[in-house]
């Protein structure tokens, strides 16, 4: 349970939950044949796309940790990480 308010406390489980549910409001819009309206497909992308670049940066956080990395793994190029 411990893990469950972690990912809470870090608005994972919330991120994925909003994500999903525009997702399924789309497709059902889809699947019905109802027109999914512009303002919803701007924001669905983006909620999307907010979604995916911090699963990406989870991943490479964890990379990083699994490393032995302790310090931040933003260094002196724009934020980007060097970890092959």
């Amino acid at each position: 349970m411990a893990t469950f308010w972690d990912l809470l406390e870090r608005s994972i489980i919330v991120q994925s939950l909003i994500t999903f549910g525009l997702v399924v409001t789309a497709c059902v819009l889809w699947v019905t044949n109802r027109p999914v309206p512009p303002d919803m497909m701007q924001v669905l992308t983006i909620v999307v796309a907010f979604w995916m670049g911090s699963k990406v940066q989870q991943a490479v956080t964890s990379t990083a940790r699994k490393l032995g990395e302790t310090d931040d793994v933003r260094d002196s190029n724009g934020g980007a990480s060097d970890i092959s």
